[in-house]
């Protein structure tokens, strides 16, 4: 009896491209449930004649989705209608990742949302020169065209019936040209893109340089990318461009993801820059006793809390922007000098200097101002009662507004 391998020997037998001949227990999972067939997939490891595209990973994706990213796809697939729940098909996938095959014809499979492959090959300038499909819309009317127009490459070459073509919202794909500034050499206004009379030179697979499109056969349609017989003239088996125009897209990618990284790194800085001084100015706030440091009475109120205030001091209702006052601070600290008579100073807050000094139970001996009330109606003996902080021999805060 043979053997069963484990899924761990499976995981690395499938990373390694070793899997054994005839094998099919593609859908064996290991711990995370990722799929021997997705494994293999994702290290460009599926054998030939593999046809167990619909199997999907814990994310809804299916083994088809990898390999349509990746260009492994073999020649003569046509199960591009596979989708997540999203309705992003393994078209899209490929599409996205430009690696759509030539003569492909799918470009109306759609998402949830309504967003078609073409829509997906427009933002990756993917599409093949001979795309006709330009009117073809999403759930919210925006054609192919207009993200041509967003994305593509310059130049733009539309013949009049797609310059007239509208968005859900009206706006042509003429006026769409105009707003991102790329109408084409020579129009001045948009309006002239209109007119079918104009000589528009459109791009076409006949027109365009054979350095950076197939040849078309007789009938029209796109001949099967062939096999070059030079490494430096090879087109490769996925896509419509040239190695070389591949390359060229490839370069102008990582210019942009370059361009990116150095934009992130700078924000980055910025960012631990601003933080920097968020913790220097949290340092500052604690060290002025909660006061931020470009607040312009922290001396004053450490003094105050400390006893240090200078002989004679008179300042007392200077105050912060919450409206607590240096007399708040020395109440709170006990540090009010003898003599002390402006306990109904009141802070934004509506408690007095009374209400602050009998809560800490830095009340001076003999004090009389017990009916004084804070913005709540709370007297400032209601105050020393709640915090326990009565004189003694007083059981009932009441007695106190008696006397």
């Amino acid at each position: 009896m043979e053997k069963k391998i484990s899924v761990r020997r499976l995981v690395k037998l499938a990373k390694d491209g070793e899997l054994p001949d005839g094998f099919s227990d593609w859908e064996e999972t290991n711990y995370n449930g990722w799929t021997i067939a997705f494994i293999a997939a994702m290290h460009d490891n599926l054998p030939d004649g593999f046809d167990r595209w619909e199997i999907l990973n814990p994310t809804g994706m299916t083994v088809g989705h990898v390999a349509a990213a990746r260009g492994t796809l073999p020649n003569g697939f046509d199960r591009w209608e596979l989708a997540n729940d999203d309705g992003w098909s393994i078209a899209h996938s490929a599409a996205k990742a430009d690696r759509l095959p030539p003569g492909f014809d799918r470009w109306d499979l759609r998402t949830e949302n309504g967003t078609t492959v073409a829509h997906v090959a427009a933002k990756a300038q993917a599409l093949p020169c001979d795309f006709n499909g330009w009117h073809l819309t999403d759930d919210v009317g925006w054609t192919v065209a207009h993200e041509h127009v967003r994305w593509g490459p310059d130049p733009l070459h539309f013949g009049a019936d797609v310059w007239a073509l509208r968005n859900g919202k009206g706006v042509t794909v003429a006026q769409y040209a105009k707003i991102q500034k790329r109408l084409p050499a020579g129009v001045g206004n948009w309006r002239e893109l209109l007119d079918p009379l104009r000589s528009e030179d459109i791009e076409t697979c006949a027109t365009a340089s054979p350095a950076t499109s197939p040849s078309l056969p007789s009938d029209g349609r796109k001949a099967p990318t062939k096999r070059a017989t030079n490494a430096n003239e090879s087109t490769l088996p996925f896509g419509n461009a040239t190695a070389a125009s591949r390359r060229a897209r490839d370069s102008d990618r990582q210019a942009r993801d370059a361009v990116k990284r150095a934009r992130d790194a700078v924000i980055l800085e910025q960012g631990k820059a601003l933080l920097l001084q968020a913790k220097m100015a949290r340092a500052q706030h604690k060290a002025n006793d909660g006061y931020l440091s470009f607040d312009p009475l922290p001396k004053l109120f450490r003094q105050a809390a400390e006893g240090t205030l200078p002989e004679g001091f008179n300042r007392w209702e200077a105050a912060d922007r919450t409206g607590r006052t240096v007399a708040h601070a020395a109440a709170k600290a006990g540090r009010l000098p003898d003599g002390f008579n402006k306990w109904d100073m009141a802070g934004q807050d509506g408690r007095t200097v009374a209400h602050i000094a009998a809560k800490h139970g830095h009340l001076p001996p003999g004090f009389r101002r017990w009916h004084l009330r804070d913005s709540h109606g709370e007297t400032v003996a209601e105050t020393a009662s709640r915090h326990k902080h009565l004189p003694s021999g007083v059981r009932d805060w009441r007695e106190l507004l008696l006397k």
